[in-house]
């Protein structure tokens, strides 16, 4: 969708199509001005609140993706 590679930083602080679950479930902290420091940051939290919005926002992005490569592969 981007046109760049999606690899974890693209994947959670970055890509258009994941505004509103980025929004939803992880803090404004890690995504707004994101950098490969904060990424790490919230990678490595010990925060268990942090990491299970980090795991859900993870399987709801995956299946949003595969809904627009599928969306996109039909037309």
């Amino acid at each position: 969708m981007c046109n760049v590679l999606e690899d974890e930083y693209h994947f959670v602080c970055e890509c258009v199509l994941y505004t509103d679950l980025r929004k939803q479930y992880i803090k404004k902290y890690f995504w707004n001005r994101p950098s490969m420091q904060k990424l790490i940051s919230l990678f490595n939290s010990g925060m268990s609140k942090e990491i299970r919005n980090l795991a859900i926002f993870i399987e709801k992005a995956f299946l949003l993706r595969n809904e627009y490569i599928y969306a996109v592969s039909a037309t």
